[in-house]
């Protein structure tokens, strides 16, 4: 006890007062070798911000809080979650309440809330009551997925709310599992095909709302082989239109399993059901997010379950729960391109700014920062690995980094056009670039050798993907072609084909090596 008194004498008066008023032990760090320098100005503010928040109004108001949002104000995917927290965090605030000496407020707290909790927990309530200041509050585990930990973290990472973390932090264990809530589809393997047949049939919607109506030939039709290879054909099994859009669509992407389209327009992003089977809301369609700038960008995560999207800030949202759960800001400047490593828990983002930031979505600031370009960036792409960034430019040059070191380890010319699309392989062995004037370049990505070139007379090239066995590669085009090539050469396309959509958008090779294309027609409709 005599030493312990020594180490705290060390302490500024402040902080010493700090810990005898909440209870806090104080064990110093061994090392003679770890100097920790407290400075008073800083401490001193993040003490006092939280003695702000030990108030009878803010009391209150993050009781409010909790019980109208964080509980009645959510969709039953996360009230579910969070019930877990609503008595430990009453109990939390019942006793700062005690704390702060005003025994009318405790009493009226305690008299006004209690009800709100179950008749089980009146026991360590009138414990509380009894014992007062030499109450210890219990200690409490909970369980949360990574996306109601995530949402709760963006919750409290503010000044409104610090209470809770302090309540957290001093009496809730939180283990975060995988999510298990199949609330829009389940997270099997199983993959539905885009033609089944609930796509047969036009769907009965709003006229006034954005139409979908689907058509194509019967899957029994189509032969097994030509599911698994494209080495057969281009089988038109599905087509898909979306009317009354007006015309102003940023973005298009689809998911890997194919069975959902995000359509960026103007500063929304709307998703839809491309399977007729999975709904949001008990609908086919519905606006996703909102941001204060018009969304350039989106990236669906590698099982679907996320999505990204790209303004002058990064917002991701889960897909399950459909409601965004994390808000990322670095700089001024929009960003063109965001996308997900393989693992869907990094992300990556590029645009009119010439850097790169790394998010891990499990904490609030970036990981990794990347600074090498001289012109805007216009896309960006993980390699399959993860251990490497894609990422090219205005500036001519296509750069590969390496993560871990955020150093550039390679950099390519694309001659005289600007780069717009890339892909790289499954076994990381070939990248590919198409740029705004039909060019295809692909390159040995160990070496930096240019392995071949094609020209495409004057098409911007608008996106390009290799098979998921590598050999073959699909090119898209402004004016609404689909090219597919041999990925070991650069001869001519082994098949062309004219798309009913006037512009193609976007491919997503999905998990069963089919193609799915998005584009625009000429009278504004989205195929």
């Amino acid at each position: 006890m005599r030493e312990e008194q020594a180490n705290s004498s060390r302490l500024p008066k402040f902080l010493i007062e700090f810990l005898r008023k909440n209870d806090i032990s104080y064990i110093p760090i061994s090392s003679s070798n770890v100097s920790v320098d407290i400075n008073e100005t800083n401490v001193g503010k993040c003490i006092e911000m939280l003695s702000r928040q030990k108030t009878n109004r803010k009391i209150n108001e993050t009781y409010n809080f909790v019980k109208n949002s964080m509980i009645n104000g959510l969709t039953d995917y996360l009230q579910h979650e969070y019930i877990q927290m609503f008595f430990p965090i009453f109990l939390g605030l019942a006793f700062e309440a005690c704390m702060t000496g005003d025994e009318k407020f405790f009493i009226a707290f305690l008299n006004e809330n209690s009800g709100d909790h179950l008749s089980f927990h009146q026991e360590e309530i009138d414990k509380l009551k009894k014992e007062r200041f030499d109450y210890r509050l219990p200690s409490f585990t909970v369980k949360l997925s990574s996306l109601a930990f995530n949402r709760l973290l963006f919750v409290i990472d503010s000044d409104k709310h610090g209470l809770i973390s302090d309540i957290i932090n001093k009496c809730i264990r939180i283990d975060v599992t995988e999510e298990t809530h199949p609330i829009m589809y389940s997270n099997s393997k199983e993959t539905m095909s885009i033609n089944s047949g609930s796509l047969l049939s036009p769907i009965d919607t709003d006229p006034n709302s954005i139409f979908i109506s689907y058509t194509g030939v019967s899957a029994d039709s189509v032969q097994e082989s030509e599911y698994h290879s494209l080495h057969q054909s281009f089988p038109d099994i599905g087509h898909i239109e979306i009317l009354n859009h007006e015309d102003n669509i940023n973005h298009l992407a689809i998911s890997m399993n194919s069975r959902l389209l995000s359509i960026c327009q103007g500063n929304k992003c709307d998703i839809f059901s491309l399977d007729g089977v999975s709904t949001f809301n008990d609908e086919l369609n519905q606006t996703l997010v909102y941001h204060d700038w018009p969304v350039l960008s989106s990236a669906f995560s590698s099982d679907s379950i996320m999505i990204a999207t790209a303004a002058k800030s990064i917002k991701l949202s889960n897909l399950e729960a459909f409601v965004p759960v994390c808000h990322y800001t670095y700089g001024y400047d929009p960003y063109y391109s965001v996308c997900w490593d393989k693992s869907s828990h990094y992300i990556a983002a590029g645009g009119k700014g010439t850097f790169i930031p790394i998010w891990d979505i499990s904490q609030p600031n970036f990981v990794r920062y990347f600074s090498d370009h001289s012109l805007p960036i216009s896309k960006v792409l993980f390699s399959n690995d993860s251990k490497t960034l894609l990422s090219s430019s205005f500036d001519l040059t296509v750069r590969l980094w390496d993560i871990g070191t955020a150093k550039c380890i390679s950099k390519v010319s694309t001659d005289n056009s600007p780069p717009i699309v890339m892909d790289i392989n499954q076994s990381n062995t070939k990248i590919a670039c198409g740029t705004k004037d039909g060019t295809i370049l692909v390159w040995n990505s160990q070496t930096g050798e240019r392995l071949w070139k094609h020209q495409l007379a004057n098409q911007f090239i608008t996106d390009m993907k290799f098979t998921r066995d590598g050999s073959l590669m699909i090119v898209s085009t402004i004016e609404g072609r689909v090219y597919m090539f041999r990925a070991d050469s650069g001869v001519d396309p082994m098949v062309s084909i004219n798309t009913t959509a006037s512009t193609i958008d976007t491919i997503c090779i999905t998990e069963r090596n089919g193609v799915v294309t998005a584009g625009r027609s000429n009278r504004g409709d989205e195929d």
